[in-house]
């Protein structure tokens, strides 16, 4: 797939209307205190490699949780649809597959509403925990299993420990409406819809607006003002 790559530096100069102006303005502060508590947390536990990471995943937990505030998903447009999948149930369901670092932020969103729905964790084995649960268990066995449970989420967060297999973890999900996040280089690039980039510190984030529209999300283009590159289809020159 040929993408066009949109770099997006002023964003928030766009010409919104003034409450969204003032509602970005809010979550850039936050975002702001966050990258605060990120440095401060980083150069007074330089020997302490573990409060770095916790740090880090705390304010990726708290990125999703705003990712997911300014994207559409077709299902909650419908409320006419008989399958009774967790998706339908009016609860927004966040997988999370090979991260251990930002499982605990994350359950701390289940305390919380997104568009007014209950939101509900759930964790997607890696291959090896599979493999420890079902010992003659093939690799099909196990891309059917996680499938079905990927089917149910709204997010799933893919965690670098799966960089290996993230190609068809993508295939797998590349028609589900699935909000696909991960910090794996190249993730966007790959198919995937949101990309964490860390750069000097400061974590940003790509996004593949041909994926998302293969899946019928619909990404609100505030979001997209934000995004350090936008993944675009390369319109072909006449």
């Amino acid at each position: 797939m040929n993408y066009n790559n949109s770099d997006i530096k002023n964003g928030c100069k766009a010409d919104f209307p003034s409450a969204a102006r003032r509602l970005f303005r809010f979550i850039l502060v936050l975002t702001f205190i966050f990258h605060g508590s990120l440095f401060k947390l980083s150069a007074a536990a330089a020997e302490n490699e573990d409060n770095k990471i916790n740090a880090e995943y705390k304010l990726k937990a708290a990125f999703i949780y705003n990712f997911m505030k300014f994207v559409e998903w077709p299902d909650f447009h419908s409320d006419s649809q008989s399958n009774k999948s967790e998706k339908n149930k009016e609860t927004v369901v966040l997988g999370v597959l090979g991260e251990n670092h930002l499982k605990d932020h994350l359950n701390s969103l289940s305390e919380k509403t997104i568009k007014d729905r209950p939101v509900k964790i759930v964790i997607v084995d890696t291959f090896e925990a599979y493999k420890k649960k079902n010992s003659k268990a093939a690799v099909k066995d196990y891309y059917t299993e996680i499938q079905k449970i990927m089917s149910s989420c709204h997010l799933l967060f893919v965690g670098a420990s799966e960089k290996e297999r993230v190609a068809e973890i993508l295939k797998l999900t590349e028609k589900m409406p699935v909000l696909t996040v991960s910090d794996i280089s190249h993730f966007a690039e790959a198919g995937g819809v949101i990309e964490f980039v860390t750069e000097k510190n400061k974590i940003q984030f790509n996004i593949n607006t041909v994926s998302a529209e293969a899946k019928k999300l619909k990404i609100s283009s505030q979001l997209l003002q934000l995004a350090r590159k936008v993944y675009k289809k390369e319109i072909p020159k006449s």
